[in-house]
């Protein structure tokens, strides 16, 4: 499988010396693409995806859409799954891939480390949860570090419907250790893999509502926290999952101030998950469909990329053929007309859709920053 500049070069070759006609008019046309990665690194930003399917039983087009335009892959870890018991590790099915982009040298991010839903049955018994987190972050650096640009050392840390004041979520590591395990976490992920951006990740502080101002609140709350005890948090990482019906609620200046107060602070940012469902629109064609997830692409990334701090965009699977929006794993995501989710840049064909071209031009229009 050849990398990405490969893949381009071997077609401008063939192109040059009158071979092109070995390819065919959708391979020709997908090399023509610019990378979403080479253009994004120009504004000293990362540009990376997920995916849903394991690689090396992917269609080629697909393998080469991947490796043409991402520069980071973002696998889904689990502690239970990765380590079902407190001194063995099993395979996962997120090892193929993980393998795959480290055979291509394109970095992971964004693996949880701590987070409640994948934590591990057996560690509600351990009695020294500081050093089996400390055992634990080393056997993941061993296992998935080799080339690794983040980890979400705590994701999903903030329950804004409970009671406490602090909307700390009273998970297993909180009922183990109190809010100080953040610092445990985050000391050990800096002990054992300093290079490794640590991050904080969390989700809905996209939109102008009372929710998400109050998760916000709470998430800048947390990191004053992490500034006063000095945990050594790097980054804050932000899920973006957006649905069209979100168009009215997102409002350009309250996500810009928002930006601004964590990087105020200190804070890199990091786009983790992005993309637009579809599913609630009323429009029936594709093309009409397609226009307003572009439009929403174009709303949210012209603030959202505009901020310096951010360093990072990854969205959650590049193709529609390959999206977590799928009625197998959950029934509800299909539209009304039975049509399928169209929330990525790229259609179930692997061709370019409205969505790239909002994402290409928000790349190219993206302040210059420090590349990191």
């Amino acid at each position: 499988m050849q990398n990405r500049r490969d893949f381009i070069k071997l077609i401008n070759m063939a192109a040059l010396s009158g071979m092109a006609g070995m390819y065919s008019p959708r391979l020709l046309a997908a090399a023509a693409e610019e990378s979403l990665c080479d253009v994004a690194r120009k504004a000293g930003l990362r540009y990376g995806s997920h995916s849903e399917i394991y690689f090396d039983y992917a269609p080629t087009p697909y393998q080469n859409l991947f490796l043409k335009h991402s520069s980071l892959y973002a696998p889904n870890l689990s502690w239970k799954l990765a380590f079902p018991q407190p001194n063995s590790n099993s395979i996962m099915w997120e090892d193929g891939n993980i393998a795959y982009a480290n055979n291509h040298n394109i970095p992971l991010t964004g693996g949880h480390l701590l987070w409640d839903l994948s934590c591990p049955s057996w560690f509600s018994g351990v009695n020294d949860p500081e050093s089996t987190i400390l055992n634990y972050t080393k056997a993941i650096n061993t296992k998935y570090g080799k080339n690794t640009y983040s980890w979400n050392v705590v994701n999903e840390a903030i329950n804004i419907f409970n009671s406490r004041a602090d909307c700390l979520d009273e998970n297993r590591f909180f009922k183990k250790m109190g809010p100080g395990y953040f610092k445990v976490a985050f000391e050990a992920a800096k002990s054992v893999a300093p290079n490794i951006l640590r991050v904080y990740n969390d989700f809905g502080v996209e939109l102008d509502n009372a929710n998400d101002a109050k998760k916000r609140k709470a998430l800048l709350n947390l990191l004053d926290r992490f500034k006063k005890d000095g945990t050594p948090v790097n980054a804050v990482g932000l899920q973006s999952h957006l649905k069209l019906d979100d168009s009215q609620r997102f409002n350009e200046k309250v996500y810009r101030d928002f930006l601004t107060e964590i990087s105020s602070r200190g804070f890199k940012i990091l786009i983790t998950e992005f993309d637009v469902s579809d599913l609630s629109t009323r429009r029936t064609d594709i093309a009409g469909r397609d226009g307003e997830v572009a439009d929403l692409y174009k709303k949210f990334l012209s603030v959202a990329l505009d901020e310096p701090a951010v360093k990072a965009l990854i969205t959650w699977g590049i193709s529609d053929k390959y999206t977590w929006m799928n009625p197998k794993s959950d029934p509800s995501s299909v539209h009304k007309d039975k049509q399928l989710a169209r929330p990525l840049p790229f259609d179930d064909d692997f061709k370019t859709k409205p969505a790239f071209n909002a994402l290409l031009n928000a790349l190219k229009h993206a302040p210059k920053r420090k590349y990191l």
